[in-house]
């Protein structure tokens, strides 16, 4: 058996079912297309847009049709030129696909139809998440000062507590007691000895007074104390602590020191003649014992002694 020559039967046979099968649609597709001629012939250039004419009412939804039955595929023609937009038919099952045909001009933009009413709202969605913090704002400038308010009404003079000696029980905030020569106040209630977080000290016990001691002429001999003053060289010093040392020294802060010598001043006026002197005593005597002792007498009775020994000694 020929198989290419049964099959080339074969396909002639096809070929012309499809030729008989497909010769009505042909001639529709001839006369459509005379038609889309002729209405192309007529078609008339658009004139300018009237004015917006009044909106009508809106009608009334009408009410959904049935599906109508699905057709069955027709066999696939060649793509002929497109005419007139018949009414949609029913879908009919998927056709082979056939090749694609060359495309059409696009026609013009229709004019806008009217704006349909605001539908009504729908309900509340629900509500977002909270959204980030901001940065903060700019500082504002700063506002003017207000005026000044008046002076309010004097309050009552404040009085401190009566102080006691403190004893070891629990103290109220603002109690004031005395302990080791020390006023204290609490500044809460405690049962705590003073001087710990819960006590504030008002007065801080003193301790005995010095005064200065002047002690006269520096004696390096003698024990010198704090504050005591001596006199030396024409000066004065103070001691600054116990057992100052030597003066001068770090142990000693200087008050006065001796001054310059002045200059030398006028001459004075010439005094009176004083009265007349006694008459000087005149020597009546003398004698040097074996010990070296010279004794001189005067007139007057006196005498006078110089013990000449240790010269004569160093003479020998």
């Amino acid at each position: 058996m020929d198989v290419e020559r049964m099959a080339d039967a074969i396909l002639r046979g096809t070929a012309l079912q499809i030729a008989k099968a497909t010769e009505p649609l042909v001639a529709q597709i001839a006369l459509l297309t005379a038609r889309l001629a002729e209405v192309d012939a007529r078609a008339m250039v658009p004139g300018p847009h009237g004015d917006r004419g009044v909106d009508g009412t809106d009608g009334k939804d009408g009410g959904r049709g049935t599906d109508g039955t699905n057709g069955r595929d027709g066999d696939a023609g060649r793509d002929g030129v497109n005419g007139e937009r018949g009414v949609d038919g029913k879908d009919g099952l998927d056709g082979e696909r056939g090749a694609d045909g060359i495309a059409g001009t696009d026609g013009k933009d229709g004019t806008d139809g009217a704006t349909g009413k605001d539908g009504l709202d729908g309900d509340r969605g629900l509500d977002g998440l909270d959204g980030a913090i901001g940065k903060d704002g700019i500082d504002g400038q700063n506002g003017i000062h207000g005026a000044d308010g008046k002076d309010g009404a004097d309050g009552p003079v404040g009085k401190m507590p009566m102080a006691e000696a403190w004893t070891d029980r629990v103290h109220y905030s603002g109690a004031c007691v005395t302990r080791h020569g020390a006023l204290w106040q609490a500044t809460s209630d405690t049962g705590k000895e003073p001087g710990g977080e819960d006590w504030i000290c008002l007065v801080v016990a003193g301790v005995d007074g010095r005064t200065p001691v002047m002690r006269g002429t520096y004696d390096p001999a003698d024990e010198y104390f704090y504050l005591d003053i001596v006199a030396r060289d024409g000066g004065s010093s103070v001691a600054i602590r116990d057992n100052p040392g030597d003066c001068p020294g770090p142990g000693w802060q200087m008050l006065t020191a001796p001054g310059k010598r002045g200059q030398k001043g006028e001459d004075g006026a010439r005094g009176l003649q004083g009265p007349e002197g006694k008459a000087a005593a005149s020597l009546v005597g003398a004698a040097v014992d074996a010990d070296g002792l010279l004794t001189l007498a005067m007139d007057s009775g006196s005498a006078f002694t110089a013990d000449f020994y240790p010269l004569l000694r160093s003479l020998k």
